[in-house]
């Protein structure tokens, strides 16, 4: 008959029969610094008990003294980002399931379409300069449906964050030249002349 996993059995403080008994990582790392922190041993012994370098159990037991359990748990990932298309000194929303892909930018006079594969994602109203050549302002976004949408439910409710489809970037420019250092050539004359 298998053993069940909530069985009784004796307690102890052995290592080799601990291990085989701890699946979850941040368990087998508490279990590691759980004697150091209660003062039983040493961090020098129970890296020698463990395998694991001294060094390291000293650093996870002091982050448990800080921190607690949270200091056992691995960082939570930062939340999506959606990615910009880039076009002049604008960055536009297309789709955060296209991440890094490569789309096509229309534009006619008073439009701006963002599309992947020949389906639109998004649309948008532009004005422009007096020159005709760059854009005042683009606004008024509409997304559409299309079959790239991120299958990936979001965090949390569209309306709980605010979320920005039109970000004004940094104009492209040319660098700043830097200044040449300019050297100053200094000749000091004699300081007497010979007469004869």
């Amino acid at each position: 008959m298998p053993k069940h996993r909530f069985e009784r059995s004796e307690p102890t403080h052995d290592w080799q029969e601990l291990r085989t008994l701890l699946t979850d990582p941040t368990q087998r790392t508490y279990e590691i610094i759980r004697p150091v922190i209660l003062g039983w041993t040493t961090p020098r012994e129970r890296a020698a008990e463990t395998g694991m370098p001294q060094r390291t159990v000293y650093h996870k037991a002091n982050l448990f003294d800080q921190a607690g359990m949270a200091s056992l748990l691995p960082p939570s990932p930062p939340p999506a980002v959606p990615k910009y298309a880039r076009f002049r000194d604008f960055l536009l929303y297309g789709e955060r399931n296209l991440a890094g892909e490569k789309v096509h930018i229309n534009v006619s006079q008073e439009t701006l379409a963002v599309e992947y594969d020949e389906q639109t994602l998004a649309k948008y109203s532009v004005e422009w300069q007096p020159d005709d050549e760059h854009l005042l302002r683009v606004g008024n976004p509409r997304l559409y449906d299309h079959s790239y949408q991120s299958s990936q439910l979001d965090l949390w409710p569209q309306d709980a964050l605010e979320w920005f489809v039109i970000i004004k970037a940094v104009p492209y420019g040319s660098r700043p030249r830097r200044k040449r250092s300019t050297r100053i050539l200094v000749i000091q004359s004699p300081l007497w002349t010979e007469e004869a």
